[in-house]
């Protein structure tokens, strides 16, 4: 519903979404759901976009916050229960939780793909992601803490610290994870998002290095978990591939979203002058981005190119409904 007056205030309220156009009361602005600065209705494109890429990012903030408090709270109760010994001390989780909190604030500005069609929370498939994440963890974790006790006889402050740092170390390159269905490189992530990760990983290393606040760590040790951390990150990203696809399997892949046909091009319509049509590409994100695009004026189809993000080919999908309805010669 779109209204400017004070008598389409009621019906602005009711309305789903409400929209107040450029130039309404203030009554009328104060009952639209969305209040539109410029003149025109093309502006609602954008509105729309914004909106469907900011479901994105709360979605994965939902699975990374899961997750890692799933992955802390896991190990430390366990390794408690188990081992009769607190792998990490009150301050180390202080600091822990300060770090992964100043790296996940960044994900809002993160760069995501916002889908065709409108967005819908699916808590199952959060509440699973967040979980095959969060196990994976302690996993890795008590590998590592097994390492340090049973075969190196570490000391109990300085397998703390070891236990800290992985924690640290690990926990903000779940952020990577978390926001794609896709690799983790599938999506390059904003530069304000890798600035944020790289500076808590880098703090929690110095602490551990320079003995502040922990025991301190040496740097054949503080090496030594940066490349275990790398190596159980590629192995967890192979994991939460096959987790999508159990999870949310692509049921409409290669087909045509559920509602009336796309009408056919007239006979004879004449083709956009200076158009063509390139080879199908698509964005590579997986299940998630089940279709590609032909068209150079697709308006999808542009903003993957200007991003980077386009994937030579079709990959058995459906062609883009834009594209579809649209289409230009070669």
């Amino acid at each position: 519903m779109t209204g400017d007056g004070v008598n389409d205030a009621p019906a602005l309220k009711k309305a789903d979404c409400g929209i107040a156009v450029s130039g309404a009361t203030d009554a009328a602005r104060a009952a639209a759901s969305i209040v539109l600065m410029k003149p025109g209705l093309s502006v609602i494109i954008d509105a729309v976009k914004e909106s469907r890429r900011i479901v994105q990012r709360m979605n994965s903030y939902a699975i990374y916050r899961i997750a890692e408090t799933l992955r802390v709270l896991l190990f430390v109760t366990l390794a408690i229960l188990i081992f009769n010994f607190f792998p990490v001390t009150a301050i180390m989780i202080v600091v822990l939780a300060l770090l992964n909190d100043g790296s996940i604030l960044s994900i809002a500005y993160d760069r995501v793909h916002y889908k065709d069609q409108p967005e819908a929370w699916n808590m199952r498939l959060v509440i699973g992601m967040a979980t095959v994440l969060g196990v994976a963890g302690p996993i890795a974790a008590f590998s590592l803490f097994l390492i340090g006790d049973r075969v190196y006889h570490l000391g109990h402050p300085q397998l703390q610290t070891l236990m800290y740092l992985m924690l640290s170390v690990a926990g903000s390159m779940t952020i990577y994870l978390a926001r794609t269905r896709g690799p983790f490189w599938s999506i390059r992530p904003a530069k304000i998002l890798v600035l944020a990760v790289t500076s808590a990983e880098l703090i929690a290393t110095g602490l551990a290095l320079s003995g502040i606040l922990v025991p301190r760590l040496g740097w054949n040790w503080a090496l030594f978990v940066w490349g275990y951390a790398i190596i159980w990150f590629l192995i967890t990203d192979r994991i939460k591939l096959a987790a999508y696809k159990i999870l949310d399997p692509a049921k409409n892949q290669g087909t045509a979203h559920a509602g009336p046909p796309e009408p056919s091009p007239a006979p004879g319509r004449p083709e956009a002058a200076g158009t063509a049509k390139p080879a199908p590409f698509h964005t590579g994100t997986g299940p998630g981005e089940p279709v590609f695009h032909d068209s150079s004026d697709c308006p999808y189809g542009q903003e993957i190119r200007r991003d980077g993000n386009d994937v030579p080919g079709d990959d058995g999908r459906r062609q883009c409904d834009w594209c579809a309805r649209h289409p230009v010669s070669a």
